[in-house]
């Protein structure tokens, strides 16, 4: 019998340790959605109890077989880029080395309490900017390919934290990228992995609605990265630009 209450406190744990972790022992592993959702809110309440930290955003997505996917993230997992001068962004690393997703993020402006229904006109209403933006990611298990879905999702989709970049003015389906560091200067097409960059928001707030929940103000919801995983060095000076949107660099430094 799958075991909420212990499994949310092992999640917890890895979260505040920052350590790895062999695979869940089978009675701790969720197998279906219902229980990996159940196991993240489980998660978010332990969290909230012993660290103060809240959900501060949401990191969602639907895949290719139409599965939709959603993770919180916390308060004090959420950084930003510096108005001037360059930005130190302190996270886990995995292998030796700092990894992101190029994405976009959109901040609530007001809130979208548990309504019968919103249309897609009063979300977007309720967007108050729009900012590039990378997910910080970091695997909490030692053989992460092992994982089933419920158990990826009920771990928070390898979520470690969230940097909001410079404000922008629309989120693009597609995208031409550019990563420099060092002597290295990749151009990369980026693509949103849905045709509408604000789908998955949109199923996001409908799916919280329907257990009760709405959206905060202030509030940042990243909806799917648009060029997958980049693995950068520690300690150098990275720079990123969605080209014709905006641009910025950081620095990322190891946490622990």
């Amino acid at each position: 019998m799958f075991d909420l209450h212990a499994a949310s406190l092992v999640l917890a744990n890895l979260r505040h340790t920052a350590e790895t972790s062999p695979r869940l022992p089978p009675e701790l592993r969720p197998q279906n959605f219902a229980e990996a959702w159940q196991l993240q809110q489980a998660v978010a309440a332990h969290i909230e109890a012993t660290t103060g930290a809240t959900i501060a955003g949401w990191k969602c997505g639907i895949s290719d077989a139409n599965v939709f996917m959603l993770a919180p993230i916390f308060s004090d997992s959420v950084q930003h880029i510096a108005a001037h001068g360059p930005t130190l962004c302190p996270l886990i690393p995995r292998h030796n080395l700092a990894s992101i997703e190029p994405e976009f993020a959109f901040v609530m402006q007001t809130s979208l309490d548990a309504a019968p229904h919103y249309s897609e006109a009063e979300i977007d209403a309720a967007i108050g900017s729009t900012h590039l933006a990378l997910e910080l990611i970091f695997d909490r298990f030692e053989e992460p390919a092992s994982l089933s879905f419920p158990e990826n999702l009920a771990d928070g989709l390898k979520n470690q934290g969230l940097l909001i970049g410079p404000r922008i003015e629309n989120a693009l389906p597609e995208v031409d990228l550019v990563l420099a560091h060092g002597d290295s200067n990749l151009n990369i097409k980026g693509k949103h992995p849905n045709l509408v960059p604000k789908a998955p928001l949109y199923a996001l707030v409908n799916f919280l609605r329907e257990q009760g929940m709405g959206l905060g103000a202030g509030q940042a919801i990243i909806t799917g990265s648009i060029a997958g995983v980049w693995d950068v060095p520690l300690n150098a000076m990275v720079h990123i630009e969605y080209v014709g949107l905006g641009q910025f660099s950081t620095e990322f430094t190891p946490s622990t």
